[in-house]
């Protein structure tokens, strides 16, 4: 064994506050000039960072003892340290499960209760690890410890998952496999020496089965994953369960293996299934097959299998399906592409009595029932009027949609499928959803001056959604106050002019928050969506306002719901340069990884963050997912 080498370190103290990992980087680098070192680790009060030699770190320590750093003197001194001989660290495998109702509901077996106050105890876990992150970009008085409040429970703790993305691989790992077949091979010489019904019966017990099916990745890739069955997984219809069931039979009809992401060969990627109450939308994920003969034939099978039956005996019992998508796809960060197979081209769903069309690329709770409640606590935050006769969070089935509104439906329908099978769906419309700044002849009246709305006396109400997805939070919060007026509650609302401007970059989900708002009786005038980015269309928000209202006098409410990893910096400077802007209700669904753009709202004005900062005055965690370690936050921000 070598003999242990000495490390020679360089330990800085007395360092200004204010100041962060780049800016002390920054600072040794510029004085060491040639002097090469690694390892710089900062803890916010100390600095320690590693030379080749000793002769390195004696001259270091007398370059930077008693420099001045940000009006601050440095004391720099040489530390030795015994280094330790690396050792090849073991490769830590990933956790791996027995079933996967291990892996995805591993609550499952807790009361609902004991779920409820571990679900508490999180939030108030992660509440602390946000106010240490806001003290260490200075900030100290915008947070109070009582804005956590109690868990909103689901109405529907099993069975609530309306979408579900299924990996299709093999049921074993190549270890499983290599071993089996070592058995086998075993059975199979024994077989030969004694050919009686034991050795037969050993043989068929040790028999290699290499059936594929449609489950959850146990284990990561590079450890030799293996797809874990859903049986068992009681946060999913009995519909989806059925439909996985039957779509894996359909897959071993053919001779074609799962996708491997390392030899890059094979075809079956992912199943995915939006499952509602009265629509199923299946959207099968493969790579593109050489022979295009051979695909042609497995989605013709597909779609006979699961909507067009040949025989009436083929009809697969308790299994709804509807309409069915193919995405072939090389890589999974490839644009996503949906080609319609059979089926309408949507499914839909009815949340708080409002009802909503969903394409296959539209972002949709994946908890029907549980939205509602969050929708209901968006509302109740920004102190919009209580209904007297609340509108229930049934599931709204398309039978129903076509009872009542059935030609409208076909019609809208057979355009639709039309422009699918001629591959010029979207197009006008994409570019009638991107936003655009009006032209310099359209800004001005026939006086040459400007084009701007008469301010209302009393003021305007607007909604902002910001990643408005299917327009389903601005179209609710919309018609509770249609509801409120209606009921006599408020009167303010009624002498005012409201709406609503949603922002998505998906331009398919901006057509679908348009039909959306159409379909529950608002108008373009009233709602207005857009498909950008969000602080390209702030900049000329004036533009897009809602009919009768005004920038200088509106009064602005945004939501945000953004993906789990947060919105760019860009866009939370936006937020934070739109004075309008005073209330924000930010909906997330990891709170942890969204704590950067917290921090964010929140810090001190700065050259790179401008704009009045928000505080944070309330947080309402919801329960969107019994049975899980995860949660939605609603976090209302304030101006200061």
């Amino acid at each position: 064994m070598e003999e242990n080498k000495q490390v020679y370190r360089v330990k800085l103290t007395n360092l200004p506050k204010y100041m962060g990992f780049a800016d002390i980087n920054k600072f040794v680098k510029n004085n060491l000039g040639k002097i090469g070192f690694s390892k710089l680790k900062y803890n916010g009060h100390v600095t320690f960072f590693n030379l080749a030699s000793e002769e390195d770190a004696i001259e270091s320590a007398k370059i930077l003892n008693n420099s001045i750093f940000k009006k601050e003197n440095v004391n720099a001194e040489v530390i030795v340290k015994k280094g330790e001989k690396e050792e090849k660290k073991p490769v830590k495998h990933a956790n791996t499960f027995k079933t996967a109702s291990d892996m995805v509901t591993p609550l499952a077996n807790m009361p609902y209760e004991e779920q409820l106050e571990f679900k508490f105890n999180l939030s108030h876990d992660i509440m602390l690890y946000i106010i240490r992150k806001l003290n260490y970009a200075n900030v100290y008085d915008t947070f109070c410890y009582n804005v956590l409040q109690k868990v909103l429970p689901a109405p529907s703790i099993t069975a609530y998952r309306n979408k579900c993305e299924f990996t299709i691989g093999y049921s074993k790992s190549k270890d499983q496999f290599r071993k089996e077949k070592k058995l086998r091979e075993e059975a199979l010489e024994k077989q030969k020496l004694n050919e009686g019904e034991e050795e037969n019966k050993e043989k068929e017990e040790v028999s290699l089965s290499k059936s594929i099916i449609a489950g959850f990745i146990n284990g990561k890739m590079n450890n030799g994953y293996r797809v874990l069955p859903i049986e068992g997984c009681k946060n999913l219809s009995l519909n989806t369960i059925n439909v996985v069931k039957y779509f894996e039979e359909f897959v071993n009809e053919f001779d074609e293996r799962p996708f491997n992401e390392f030899s890059r060969k094979g075809f079956w990627k992912m199943l995915t299934v939006k499952d509602f109450l009265g629509d199923c939308m299946l959207i099968v994920t493969v790579h593109p097959h050489t022979d295009k003969e051979i695909c042609s034939k497995i989605k013709q099978r597909l779609v006979e299998k699961f909507l067009h039956p040949q025989n009436p005996e083929d009809l697969l019992p308790d299994c709804n399906v509807t309409s069915i998508f193919w995405q072939e796809q090389v890589n999974s960060s490839d644009d996503k592409n949906y080609e319609h197979l059979a089926g309408p081209p949507f499914v839909y769903e009815s949340l708080l009595g409002c009802n909503f069309r969903i394409s296959p690329s539209t972002f949709f709770q994946t908890n029907s029932t549980g939205a509602a409640v969050l929708y209901s606590a968006i509302g109740d935050l920004l102190k919009l009027p209580k209904l007297i006769n609340a509108p229930g969070s049934g599931k709204f089935c398309r039978m129903e949609k076509l009872k009542n509104n059935k030609n409208v439906l076909k019609e809208e329908e057979k355009i639709v499928v039309e422009k699918l099978e001629d591959n010029k769906f979207g197009e006008e419309d994409k570019e009638e959803c991107i936003a655009k700044k009006p032209r310099l002849d359209e800004e001005k009246n026939e006086d040459n001056k400007e084009l701007t709305i008469e301010p209302q006396k009393h003021g305007s109400n607007v909604f902002l959604d910001i990643c408005c997805g299917s327009g389903s939070i601005a179209i609710c919060l919309m018609a509770r106050i249609r509801q409120s007026i209606q009921e006599g509650t408020i009167s303010d609302y009624s002498k005012l002019p409201y709406g609503c401007v949603g922002i998505d970059l998906n331009t398919e989900a901006i057509q679908d928050a348009r039909r959306n708002a159409s379909e529950n009786g608002f108008d373009d005038k009233s709602c207005k969506f857009l498909c950008g980015q969000a602080e390209s269309i702030f900049k000329d928000l004036k533009y897009y306002l809602p009919t009768g209202c005004s920038i200088k006098d509106a009064n602005m409410m945004g939501i945000l719901d953004p993906p789990r990893a947060g919105i760019p910096d860009k866009a939370i400077i936006g937020c934070r340069k739109l004075e309008q802007l005073k209330t924000l209700i930010y909906v997330s669904c990891d709170p942890h990884a969204a704590t950067k753009n917290f921090v964010d709202l929140c810090r001190p004005m700065s050259c790179k963050f401008d704009g009045q900062p928000f505080k944070i005055v309330a947080i309402q965690p919801v329960d969107l997912f019994p049975m899980t370690r995860h949660l939605e936050w609603i976090v209302k921000f304030e101006r200061c």
